[in-house]
C-alpha cells in the first residue's frame, strides 16, 4: 500500500465542511508515475474513472457523495476539492518545507479550518477570501484561488476552526 493510500484510508471525510461538500467541485485523484519527473504526482479523474478531470471544466466534477462513493469503492487514492471562481474559497498549502513554527503562526493567523495534507508532513488550510491574480507560490507556501484542486483528508488540524472562516490575510 502507498503512503498516499495508507494515509488516504485513514481519511475523516466526515470531518470536511458541509459547506464545501455541499458544492459540486470535487473529483477523485490517482498517484501516477511520470517519466522525467522526481516524485508522483497527483492526477485528477472523473468519479466514474472514464477520465481525467479538468482543475478548470466543471463538467468533469462530481458532488461530494459521488466522489467519496468512487474512492471508497476503489481505484482511486482519495478525492480532492477544485477551487473556482464560482467559490469564495482559498485554498493555502503549506509544505513540509516550511518550519513547524512557521505553519503553526500562518495557521494562527488565517484561524481557519485547517487539515493534515495526504502526506502527512504539510497542511492546506482553506478561508474564505479572494487574491490579487489566481495563484502565489513562494517556495514551501502556496496559495490558489482558482484553477487548483486540493487533496481532501479531512485529517482537521486540532486547535483550527472545524468551520471556513473569512480571511483578510491573505
Amino acid at each position: 500500500m502507498s503512503a498516499a493510500t495508507a494515509t488516504t484510508a485513514r481519511a475523516r471525510y466526515q470531518a470536511v465542511p458541509e459547506e464545501l461538500r455541499s458544492r459540486p467541485q470535487w473529483v477523485c485523484w490517482r498517484l501516477v508515475e511520470r517519466e522525467g519527473e522526481p516524485k508522483p504526482t497527483k492526477e485528477p479523474w472523473q468519479a466514474d474513472g472514464r477520465r481525467r478531470a479538468s482543475s478548470t471544466d466543471p463538467s468533469t466534477w462530481s458532488t461530494f457523495e459521488e466522489a467519496t462513493a468512487a474512492a471508497s469503492a476503489g481505484g482511486f487514492d482519495g478525492i480532492g476539492y477544485v477551487f473556482s471562481a464560482d467559490d469564495p474559497y482559498v485554498g493555502v498549502d503549506l509544505d513540509a518545507g516550511l518550519r513547524e513554527a512557521d505553519r503553526g503562526a500562518i495557521m494562527a493567523a488565517l484561524d481557519s479550518y485547517a487539515e493534515t495534507s495526504v502526506s502527512g508532513t504539510g497542511v492546506h488550510v482553506i478561508v474564505r477570501a479572494s487574491l490579487n491574480g489566481s495563484r502565489r507560490r513562494s517556495g514551501p507556501f502556496e496559495v490558489y484561488e482558482r484553477g487548483r484542486f486540493f487533496v481532501v483528508t479531512g485529517n482537521h488540524v486540532r486547535g483550527t476552526p472545524a468551520t471556513i472562516e473569512a480571511s483578510s490575510g491573505t
